[in-house]
Order: structure tokens, then sequence, then C-alpha cells
């Protein structure tokens, strides 16, 4: 093998010798780099923590699909439209200015502002109870002032949809 060498040229003798160089050079850095990473301790022990994260997910995920499954059913909304809806039914209830009513639609009729100047307390809680369970309608925000009349207030409230 060395006459073999000897026979090359000087060109070829010092490509030989930098491609050794070269060779050397990358094996070195392979060994210093990459070969300590693949077994560093801490790598295991990330692992080991990324299961136990997991371990302690999986009983959430079963208690949220019991509880997905224990929801209430609720019925969807003629024609998907609250606005449209309450418009049609309105809350049975005793208004004393029939003038101080005033709906409004605040999301393409998924999501409504009521506004009642005076309205029986008792009744208007009882026409959203029934919103709710009926139709899942959420009370996002009530605002209710009493009136002088006893049992009245003054309602502003933004009902929607479940989503």
């Amino acid at each position: 093998m060395y006459s073999k060498y000897n026979n090359l040229s000087d060109r070829e003798k010092k490509l030989i010798h930098v491609a050794a160089i070269l060779i050397i050079i990358f094996s070195l850095y392979i060994i210093k780099i990459y070969v300590p990473n693949l077994f560093s301790p801490s790598l295991g022990s990330q692992v080991e923590a990324d299961a136990k994260k997991f371990d302690q997910l999986i009983p959430k995920i079963v208690k949220l699909n019991q509880l997905k499954k224990q929801a209430p059913k609720y019925t969807n909304i003629p024609g998907d439209d609250l606005f449209k809806y309450i418009n049609q039914h309105p809350p049975k209830v005793e208004v004393l200015n029939e003038d101080a009513i005033v709906l409004q639609d605040l999301g393409a009729g998924k999501k409504v502002s009521v506004k009642y100047q005076t309205v029986g307390f008792d009744a208007f809680l009882q026409w959203l109870h029934d919103l709710h369970n009926q139709y899942g309608v959420v009370v996002e925000e009530i605002n209710l002032i009493p009136d002088q009349k006893i049992g009245y207030v003054a309602v502003t409230a933004t009902l929607s949809l479940p989503t």
C-alpha cells in the first residue's frame, strides 16, 4: 500500500493529506458534540418529567369527558337567532313603561342587549332562567337598579347563545 502511495503525484498526495485532516476534524467534532448529547442525563430526566406530566393529564382528560357527557342538552333557538326570538317571545312580565324597552343585536343574532326601564324582578329572572334551561342562553352581563315601586327594577342585560 505504501508503494501505491509513493507512486502518486505530489498533487494527489496533498489531496489525500487534506482529506485525512478533514476526516479527523469531522470525527472529533462528532465525538465531542453529538455523542455526549445522545447520552445526556438531562435528556432522560426531561423524558421522565414529560411522562409524569402526561400521566397527570390523563385523569383530567377522563374527567373532562365525563363532564361533557353530563352537560345539559339544549334545544336550538328556532332559526338560531336570539335577537329575533326575543323580539317574538318577550318575557311574560309586567312592564310599567312599554316605551322603555330596548333590544339591540350585538352579534348576528347570537348576542343581544336587553333593556327594560321598569320590569317585575321575579318574573324577569324566571324568564332568564327559562331561556337558560331550554336554550342554554347565557347571561354575560346584567345590571339591576331597584325601582321606586317594590319588586320592580330597571334591567340592562347582555344575553348570548351558548358556544
